[in-house]
Parts: C-alpha cells; structure tokens; sequence
C-alpha cells in the first residue's frame, strides 16, 4: 500500500528539518562554563546544529591558563575566558607560560560573570560594603566582629581556578591592595570551595553568582561582573560566527548577561 500524500508531506517535513548536528571543540573556564555554556549547549544544538564539544571532557569548566594553552596548540577552535584580554595575559606572564601565538590571538565579549561572595551562615552579616570587602579579603580585618558579625575569625578560602578573579577584585574592591595570602585555603573546584567555606566556620570565599548554593550564605554586596570572552587563534571562522551571533541575539532569553 502506498503512503498518503499526508504521510509523504510529513516525512518530507521530517527529513528536511533535520540538521546533521556540526561540532565546535571548545575550552572553557569555570565562569563561562557556568554563565553561558551550561545555558546554551542545548538550544545553540537545536537551533543552529551546532554541537559544542568540551575538549577537557568535564563539562565544568578548567581553569583559563588550560584554555588559553588548549587554543594555542589548537586542541581547541575557540576557547572562552571569564577576564579581560589583559589581564588573561599577565595572568599567564605571572604563571610563567608561553603563549607561542599570542599575537594572532583575536577574542569578543559574550557576557558577563555575576560574581557574589560566600561565607559560612555563622559569621552574622547580611550585607557587606565595598569597605568591609575590601578589609576582609586583604587581611586588614581578622574577626568578624570588626565589621557588625559574630566573634568568629576570618578565614579566607579560594578557589585555584577562580583565582584569575583576583586582579579584578584587587582593582575594583581592594583599591589596588593585595587579596591575603597568608593562612589561606585554596581548593580545586567551586564544589569543593563551597564545601570547604559550608564547613568552616567563620570562612569567606567567592564563587560565580549561578555557582551559589544553600549551604553558604550569600550576603548582599555591590555588583561584581568582569567580562566573558571568546578567544580564537586566526580568524572566525563560519561556526564562530554563528556562535557569537546566537550568544548575542539568543542569549539573553537563556539568561546570559550582556
């Protein structure tokens, strides 16, 4: 028996529609990851057919040093930092690693990271000032107790792959003073920093605002928001292209923001 005109109409419809998915090997950091990739990835696929693949295989996020080195040997196409180029690069400088084709590295903003500081729910405050920030994440301040919380001390925990946010914080926050070295904890992962700063009574720690849980409080504070950017080596290429374009026109109804 031979299909219907309605049957053929709908297979037709069916096959034409069907994109053979295209994938686009990227390297991506931890805020990126977090602010526009764990957004997108299903939408940009549906929409455009491209298939974003994270050549670190985690799908949450390695730290920017790996990302800049994974474009640089072209393990990646594009890799997306959560810095501005310059500070990407003295970050790099200051790790002692060669970027061998640093100036034919080209990059664009595609959002921004909502940063938003964590402590342990026992230190007692519910809003901090830039002031406060500044004095707490610098070491000045070493009780709680100095800026309205509990009598607790001041225990300082990062994390290593969020630590490419400290030269921004040390310029907008800390007004060009260093963040405290001196008895901090760093861990690996956001996971294991929330986990560390949820267990640690009088702990603060910073973290991507998407990154936040229950199990730290989250006190309010000014708007921190340093730029996501995609690097590629050479030109965009036609799937860089419709990446940004996508990351530009849809994003935002995915909830990367501009």
């Amino acid at each position: 028996m031979g299909l219907s005109v309605t049957a053929l109409s709908l297979l037709f419809a069916s096959t034409t529609n069907t994109t053979a998915a295209e994938d686009l090997r990227l390297s991506i950091a931890v805020a990126p990851m977090k602010n526009i990739f764990s957004k997108i990835r299903e939408p940009l696929e549906r929409e455009t057919g491209i298939r974003v693949v994270d050549v670190n295989g985690t799908w949450q996020g390695v730290s920017a040093d790996r990302v800049l080195l994974d474009v640089d040997n072209g393990t990646a196409e594009a890799g997306a930092g959560g810095l501005d180029w310059s500070n990407w690069v003295e970050f790099m400088q200051e790790k002692g690693l060669k970027v061998k084709n640093l100036k034919d590295m080209r990059y664009r903003v595609i959002g921004r990271d909502r940063t938003q500081i964590v402590t342990h729910k026992a230190v007692g405050v519910t809003h901090l000032s830039d002031s406060d920030l500044a004095k707490l994440l610098s070491g000045e301040v070493r009780n709680w107790k100095e800026v309205g919380g509990k009598d607790l001390p001041v225990v300082t925990i990062f994390s290593k792959v969020q630590m490419v946010m400290a030269p921004y914080l040390e310029k907008i926050i800390l007004g060009g003073k260093p963040i405290r070295k001196e008895g901090t904890i760093y861990t690996d992962t956001i996971p294991t920093l929330l986990k560390a700063i949820s267990a640690t009574p009088g702990a603060i720690g910073w973290v991507p605002l998407a990154a936040v849980t229950e199990d730290v409080a989250a006190p309010k504070h000014s708007t921190m928001g340093r730029p996501l950017i995609l690097v590629v080596k050479g030109r965009y290429t036609p799937k860089i292209e419709r990446l940004l374009k996508f990351i530009e026109t849809e994003g935002p109804k995915y909830g990367v923001a501009r």
